[in-house]
């Protein structure tokens, strides 16, 4: 076992799309946001955002840094809507935890990066769904067709993992702006 990451059989099955499949403790969640990336001019993506509502109320008025700082359990299902090859995705997910590592000097050769990417490195079919969980005590689970769930206990990988994914960009229609827009209206908040 690398250190931070354990892998684990499928605790549980995702529920057809609307709900993330999740570990014993976890709370149920529904979809709050969902969008469809372009690349190229051709639908790449689409994305499902959910996050345990019933855990931020009352935790103020900006429930995405509340996801952002892992206080609550979250998630995103990636479905892919073109068939997608290991080396071009381990490139671009090498990329993004360079960009959100939390931790000064970045090492690709870090056994927990180094396990998350070979995890990763696999070709995806079009219609593929990755699913990304995190819970409220540092962990991520991680699923994906013909795998084993990929528990990631290292913290700064957890960390980067949730910020590559909940850290909203500058576009009023970035799918993370449109998901806290959401969250925001669910919670009561707008």
């Amino acid at each position: 076992m690398m250190a931070g990451l354990v892998v684990l059989p499928m605790l549980l099955a995702f529920d057809q799309g609307t709900s993330l499949a999740l570990p014993p403790r976890a709370p149920r969640m529904g979809e709050v946001h969902s969008a469809v990336i372009y690349r190229e001019g051709r639908r790449y993506l689409r994305l499902g955002y959910f996050a345990d509502k019933s855990a931020l109320k009352g935790k103020g008025n900006d429930p995405l840094a509340v996801v952002l700082r892992g206080s609550v359990w979250s998630g995103v299902a990636k479905t892919f809507l073109l068939d997608v090859g290991p080396a071009k995705r381990e490139a671009y997910l090498l990329e993004l935890l360079k960009r959100y590592w939390p931790e000064k000097g970045f090492d690709a050769s870090r056994p927990g990066v180094v396990a998350f990417l070979k995890w990763e490195r696999t070709p995806l079919n079009e219609g593929a769904t990755v699913r990304y969980l995190f819970d409220d005590a540092g962990k991520a689970y991680l699923d994906r067709p013909g795998a084993t769930r990929l528990v990631v206990r290292d913290v700064p990988l957890v960390i980067a993992l949730r910020a590559m994914h909940f850290t909203p960009g500058d576009s009023a229609d970035d799918p993370v702006q449109r998901f806290n827009v959401e969250l925001r209206y669910a919670l009561g908040l707008d």
